[in-house]
């Protein structure tokens, strides 16, 4: 037989989504010097 669990906390505030300039530049950068790196070194 199973035991009764606690309810879990719910969250209060849910993290805001970055803009889309700052996806590009996290992401974007990186992931085009590995392109580079990859095929033209």
């Amino acid at each position: 037989m199973m035991r009764p669990t606690a309810p879990q906390p719910q969250r209060e505030h849910a993290p805001q989504p970055i803009p889309l300039w700052q996806t590009a530049l996290f992401f974007g950068g990186p992931g085009g010097l590995i392109y580079l790196a990859t095929y033209n070194v």
